[in-house]
């Protein structure tokens, strides 16, 4: 409850609640001595961490700080507030006691008997003013139809005047759409302002107010647009879009001419004869699609047939021998080098593909293999296959394991013949 108060520190008048001993400059000054004694005591060490331990200044009970001004623990706190409330409610009613006893008088004497609503007699208990349920109901309901009258007093605007929901209602527009012709400034001035702050509109000027005019954008005459609307009527639509098809025909047409154009000017040129880089136009030859074609002659004596545009262009200037000259293909030799129990012999061309490089390697067993060098790298191929006769793993002495396996050959044979005989 905000009212007029005295400052305990100058004494000066200012407006607070309950609980507000200070005027703002006086309660600013202090906040500021709190804030020089906090640091004074932090200083000092007296400082209390939170989750630390202390004593409770009233049962002397061990609690845990929870807040840097907690005194009391959790028991005894609630009793601590309820006195202090007590003593400070005691000391502002003494201070207005004049001003508060009057209206609690007039609460406390007893009610009237008489219900305040049908009239009855009836023994009111804790102070009611109606006999029954269905009493209080009627009379609540009252109070409530006489409020909502002041309240339509109160913020009363002439009989017959608009506001903006109700001319969108009466134009057949939404209220957000008169709202932003309001905002534009497109409606007539308003005759006032209700005390809410909406304004209204008498009825002479309402019969004015009109969706604004927009020109038609084929036959220039005025009309009220919808919602993205650019022409008046669906005839103005059809002749707009006919425009719009018979220039886009045109536009398509001026192109294809001009491609045609541009076609048999290319026709009648006659490259015979000319050299492009590495070739020599020697005939034409037939057309493949749309491209005309020569059959050329190049340096190194091949002939191949060229489009006209890839000589014109430059994209063709040999026959394809040129791309091999300039990038000659590049290998590393592994001439002698060994990887894993294969030793590389010389280079093979039985199995060239997308210009890898095969060698020709030798394993230690004494079988040949054909290896792409990046398996070499990879550490892919280590031996002659799924089948070397020295198997996966590295034999320390290959004679003796070549003669375990003639061993092991010759009694499975054995076996496949006489099985007793094993």
């Amino acid at each position: 409850m905000i009212q007029d108060r005295i400052c305990r520190e100058c004494g000066v008048d200012f407006k607070g609640g309950p609980r507000a001993y200070y005027c703002p400059s006086c309660r600013y000054e202090r906040q500021k001595q709190n804030a020089r004694d906090f640091r004074e005591r932090k200083r000092s060490g007296k400082v209390r961490p939170l989750g630390s331990k202390d004593k409770c200044e009233r049962c002397g009970a061990e609690y845990t700080v929870q807040a840097g001004a907690q005194r009391f623990c959790p028991e005894c706190q609630p009793i601590h507030a309820a006195e202090y409330d007590r003593v400070t409610s005691l000391e502002f009613y003494n201070q207005h006691k004049d001003r508060i006893n009057p209206p609690r008088k007039i609460k406390r004497r007893k009610r009237s008997n008489i219900c305040a609503w049908c009239g009855n007699e009836f023994e009111p208990v804790n102070g009611s003013t109606t006999c029954s349920d269905e009493c209080r109901r009627q009379d609540i309901n009252r109070y409530h139809r006489e409020r909502e009258k002041r309240i339509r007093a109160e913020y009363a605007r002439p009989e017959g005047s608009y506001t903006i929901p109700e001319i969108a209602q009466k134009l057949g527009k939404s209220r957000t759409t008169i709202l932003k012709w309001y905002n534009a400034g497109k409606l007539p001035e308003p005759d006032g302002y209700e005390k809410r702050g909406n304004p209204y509109w008498l009825p002479n000027k309402v019969a004015s107010i009109s969706a604004p005019k927009k020109k038609c954008g084929w036959c220039g005459k005025e009309f009220e647009p919808k919602k993205g609307q650019a022409l008046c009527s669906d005839e103005c639509k059809r002749q707009h879009r006919n425009k719009y098809m018979q220039e886009r025909y045109d536009r398509k047409t001026a192109a294809q001419k001009a491609q045609t154009t541009i076609s048999n000017r290319s026709a009648r040129i006659d490259l015979t004869g000319q050299k492009y880089g590495m070739l020599t136009v020697i005939s034409e030859t037939s057309r493949v699609g749309k491209h005309r074609r020569y059959i050329c002659r190049c340096d190194c004596g091949n002939e191949v047939p060229v489009k006209v545009d890839s000589l014109r262009s430059g994209n063709t200037k040999s026959c394809g021998c040129l791309k091999s000259k300039i990038t000659p293909p590049k290998f590393k030799d592994l001439t002698g080098k060994r990887y894993g129990r294969l030793v590389v012999i010389e280079r093979s061309y039985e199995k060239a593909l997308n210009n890898h490089s095969f060698w020709l390697c030798k394993c230690d067993c004494g079988n040949p293999r054909i290896v792409d060098s990046a398996d070499l790298h990879n550490g892919v191929a280590t031996n002659c296959g799924r089948r070397c006769p020295l198997g996966k793993r590295p034999i320390i002495n290959p004679e003796r394991h070549l003669k375990q396996q003639e061993y092991r050959k010759e009694y499975n044979r054995k076996k496949k013949k006489d099985p007793a005989s094993t």
